[in-house]
């Protein structure tokens, strides 16, 4: 099993096709971070930064496949991080991860007897 995260992206309408949604059920959705390219830039970085360590904290982290946007690799973004060179090695090893079949199992998930591989493709816990 693999868990996908993706920060909401702010092209294809998708923030105004959500806020119509929030609106019909009478939720207030807070937009002031898809105001500007630069603070829906640090929204995706922090959520990403935050359902990583929940993954790892939850002992989650090997199934977690994070799907961070490709402007939040450019040179103007990177720049603007703490340790540009710490941002980079980090948003490109999360483009390059390849997410496991689900026939193959982690090599922890191997060594743990509740878990056990059924005939067909998949696994059950």
């Amino acid at each position: 099993m693999t868990i996908f995260a993706e920060p909401i992206n702010i092209r294809a309408e998708n923030v105004a096709r959500i806020a119509t949604h929030a609106d019909r059920l009478g939720l207030k959705m807070r937009v002031e971070v898809f105001e500007s390219r630069r603070a829906w830039e640090e929204y995706a970085i922090g959520q990403l930064q935050l359902i990583e360590q929940v993954a790892g904290e939850l002992g989650l982290a090997e199934r977690l496949h994070l799907w961070p946007d490709h402007t939040l690799g450019s040179r103007h973004t990177s720049e603007r991080q703490p340790d540009p060179a710490a941002h980079m090695r980090w948003i490109t090893g999360w483009w390059v991860r390849k997410s496991e079949w689900p026939s193959v199992l982690p090599a922890s998930r191997r060594q743990n007897p509740d878990c056990q591989q059924d005939a067909g493709s998949t696994f059950q816990p």
